[in-house]
């Protein structure tokens, strides 16, 4: 992970380096500034199956790119941007949308845009090669400028898909399905058609979307005692049998899922020093088991020690 952060320059040299790192890390772009308080942001920033991922935190700020900064860098690309936090908004080729958390937004490099952040925002960026996405559609014309609300059917696909390659990524993870990025643009690409009445349902797409929305929700809320398979398939939308059957195909299942996942962040946990304090039996009702012999046995057979003998392995003791 590479993290660009103002932090990194004396404070009345913020917003001239912000401008240039915009400019190396994505295209051209003609930020201004909003407000006079500290100016501070940070994009950390990633590589995923060849794609570049970024998540930019943005202190209060418009910006622009108009045909100025399109010719310094004429990029044939596509940036599909997920709006997770702050008073956001866009405009490209017509009235300028809001944004809320979860919206997935498309931006044409080549033609004129901008962005507001008024209110500070974070955004995952996912930069993308525009014959890559422009060749699955139907209408790419109707693309650019485009916004897929967070709360619609493929809305919420496309937000758990993006966040579960974002956390593969900062855990140095690769995709693990070689065609992550193509169902992923397959569901864009549907969405985009589907409002001119000219799509097939992507089956493959939304199957592997209901997955990893599963496995995104499943990592929030791992931590919930009342977490089931049940309630992991009405947050995603999908049915309990529908859901079981995606795990199936993928030589997984929702219970066991949730499981390996409450291990390794107890297991985290205590190799942790700054969580030495924390009993073993708090650090697994904290991961949502509700008892802790239940939790002790699903560890032994994880890895083969005890929770004791791991942590004093892991912390000297």
């Amino acid at each position: 992970m590479r993290v660009l952060s103002t932090d990194t320059v004396p404070s009345h040299e913020a917003f001239a380096y912000w401008h240039d790192v915009l400019a190396q890390h994505f295209v051209h772009l003609r930020p201004e500034r909003v407000g006079l308080g500290p100016f501070r942001s940070t994009i950390e920033a990633q590589q995923l199956e060849g794609y570049s991922f970024s998540r930019v935190s943005a202190a209060p700020q418009r910006v622009h790119r108009a045909i100025r900064e399109i010719a310094r860098s004429p990029y044939d690309l596509v940036f599909l941007n997920l709006h997770l936090r702050g008073e956001g908004s866009f405009r490209q080729e017509g009235d300028e949308l809001v944004l809320n958390p979860g919206d997935l937004f498309i931006l044409d490099a080549v033609r004129p845009f901008e962005l507001g952040c008024e209110g500070g925002v974070t955004q995952i960026s996912l930069k993308v090669p525009r014959q890559i996405l422009w060749e699955r559609m139907r209408h790419p014309e109707g693309a650019r400028g485009t916004r897929i609300p967070g709360t619609s059917h493929i809305g919420k696909l496309l937000s758990g898909y993006i966040m579960t390659l974002w956390r593969r990524g900062e855990t140095e993870q690769k995709a693990g399905d070689p065609s992550a990025m193509d169902h992923l643009f397959s569901l864009v690409a549907y969405e985009v058609d589907r409002r001119h009445g000219d799509a097939a349902l992507p089956r493959r797409a939304v199957r592997a979307g209901f997955y990893a929305c599963a496995v995104s929700y499943i990592g929030e809320a791992q931590g919930t005692p009342g977490l089931t398979p049940r309630s992991v398939a009405h947050a995603v939308g999908t049915s309990l049998r529908t859901l079981q059957n995606i795990f199936a195909e993928r030589q997984d299942a929702i219970s066991r899922h949730i499981q390996n996942r409450r291990i390794t962040t107890v297991a985290r946990w205590l190799a942790d020093p700054a969580m030495r304090e924390q009993t073993i039996g708090q650090l697994a009702f904290m991961a949502g088991f509700s008892e802790l012999s239940h939790f002790t046995h699903a560890f032994v057979r994880a890895y083969k020690e005890t929770p004791g003998a791991w942590r004093r392995r892991h912390l000297g003791k």
